[in-house]
């Protein structure tokens, strides 16, 4: 009896594990931003002061097995598609920037074997603005004729270059 229900609950386990949606060769992905405020307030007609709308910089550090580029179908922030641009990071390690909290310097490393990209995002032209700090990032690859699709859950606000 004992032999049975372990044979059952190992067979259940395998056949969950084996119809998980795999990540298509993406190890790890770190999503990050930053703010930038313009610099003047701009004033209507009225001389009343027009609250400026933050510029956001959005970027994905991933680490993909092989070295072979990653096949990006898409990457959406809140159900919102971005533009991507894909770039290989030379070597297996990279400067990101200095986290906002404690301006302590982040590398972003890959493991051996492993490749390392950066994904730029641009919001499209019909949309201006996602707040920070996202919840829900979904990137979808494609791989060997098949979608696979990996989610972030929390994006990492670095600081940013002082601008006068």
């Amino acid at each position: 009896m004992k032999k049975n229900a372990l044979l059952t609950f190992s067979i259940t386990v395998f056949a969950f594990a084996a119809s998980a949606q795999t990540s298509c060769g993406i190890y790890k992905a770190r999503a990050f931003y930053t703010v930038n405020m313009p610099g003047m307030a701009m004033t209507d007609a009225n001389g009343n002061i027009i609250q400026p709308i933050p510029f956001i910089d959005r970027f994905i550090y991933l680490e993909f097995s092989g070295n072979k580029a990653p096949v990006i179908e898409s990457v959406m922030y809140i159900n919102v598609p971005m533009k991507v641009t894909l770039s290989k990071i030379a070597g297996n390690n990279t400067f990101a920037g200095n986290l906002i909290d404690n301006n302590e310097a982040l590398q972003i490393k890959a493991e051996k074997l492993n490749s390392l990209w950066k994904i730029a995002l641009q919001l499209p032209d019909d949309k201006n603005y996602i707040k920070g700090n996202c919840k829900l990032i979904v990137i979808k690859t494609r791989a060997a004729g098949k979608t696979c699709s990996y989610k972030i859950s929390n994006e990492t606000e670095l600081a940013s270059m002082p601008r006068y």
